[in-house]
């Protein structure tokens, strides 16, 4: 049997969008036959979701910088690993390039590689000219083969996006023509504290009661926790917490409208069909945010940080009130994202690392 190593970071800091996409294509290996184990740079929240789902792994503390983590390669016998996918493309990690480019250039000497790269300004690709692996995914909207002289296979666009499978599982969205139903998702940690700045906006507005569920993710902090608490108790609207869920398919099919932050979260939106406002935690997020902006399946608000509580409950408001828009949206989503990413991913890796 095929060994198959996961190398994947995880923690509130860069969220955990990364491994719930490792976990859905760990899943898939499993079901085709393969072993696999995960190699994490996380949190115990992120080891006990990698346990739970069945699998080994092994925790690397997020201090060991990447020269330290090479000593890792030699002491889990690479050579015997048949395929590692590295999932670590992010901001953090991108700060040390010369040393990532030194890690993956060491992993590929080992193993088959796969990388699954970020986009824009974030990705790998972006920042070290010079990069080694054996594949490298770009699974998002807009993504376009490099111009230079490269020697890895690039795997590129939607086509490859992981879905969860309650996702891909999610029956067809309901429009409802009298909406309230407000769904706030802003990540696996938000950072940027976005949930509150949502929050405060809605309790702002006094046009009408809304049904609202705020999700709090694994890496929320106890302070954020506690604001959050504190406003949806004050609120006239109902207000509900939905804590650490396994997946939000249940929440988008619920909902008339979800506010979202950036991240893999808007690819599920579209995927589920539900009609959503987004806004982001930077300028390099929104960025990304543009491909879903131009193709209308979404209303883009820009960087959190200057949208006011006027625009935001104005976008809301407009939406809510225009069931026409919203399945607009909604089929313009599900037109854009379909549910065969993983395996489309998995089969073309498998290939490739055959005719290696």
């Amino acid at each position: 049997m095929s060994r198959v190593c996961i190398r994947v970071d995880a923690y509130p800091e860069i969220g955990y969008g990364h491994l719930k996409r490792c976990l859905v294509i760990a899943g898939c290996l499993r079901e085709s036959g393969k072993e696999v184990f995960f190699l994490l740079v996380g949190d115990s929240a992120a080891a006990a979701e990698i346990r739970k789902a069945g699998f080994d792994l092994v925790e690397i503390d997020k201090t060991i910088s990447f020269p330290e983590q090479i000593n890792f390669i030699e002491l889990y016998d690479f050579k015997n690993i048949g395929i590692t996918i590295v999932d670590i493309a992010h901001s953090r990690a991108i700060q040390d390039s010369e040393s990532l480019a030194l890690y993956l250039k060491e992993l590929t000497k080992k193993s088959f590689t796969v990388l699954i790269d970020s986009f824009g300004i974030q990705s790998v690709r972006e920042n070290i000219p010079k990069l080694f692996c054996n594949i490298l995914v770009s699974p998002y909207f807009g993504e376009q083969e490099s111009k230079q002289d490269i020697k890895y296979t690039e795997l590129l666009g939607v086509d490859y996006f992981v879905l969860d499978t309650p996702y891909i599982n999610s029956s067809k969205k309901k429009i409802r023509k009298f909406a309230n139903r407000v769904l706030i998702t802003c990540g696996g940690s938000d950072p940027t504290s976005v949930s509150i700045k949502i929050l405060n906006a809605l309790n702002s507005s006094t046009k009408g009661t809304l049904d609202v569920k705020v999700v709090i993710g694994p890496g929320f902090s106890s302070e954020l926790n506690q604001s959050i608490l504190k406003l949806s108790d004050v609120s006239t609207h109902k207000v509900s917490l939905i804590k650490s869920p396994n997946n939000l398919s249940a929440e988008m099919g619920w909902c008339d409208i979800a506010i979202a932050t950036s991240g893999l979260t808007k690819y599920e939106l579209a995927a589920t069909g539900t009609p959503a406002i987004l806004m982001s935690i930077d300028q390099s997020h929104d960025t990304v945010n543009q491909y879903f902006a131009v193709s209308k399946s979404v209303l883009d608000l820009g960087v959190s940080g200057k949208v006011s509580d006027m625009t935001l409950i104005d976008s809301l408001w407009m939406l809510l009130e225009n069931e026409k828009e919203r399945s607009r949206q909604s089929l313009v989503g599900q037109n854009l994202v379909k549910g065969n990413g993983a395996q489309n991913l998995i089969d073309d890796i498998i290939k490739l690392k055959d005719s290696h």
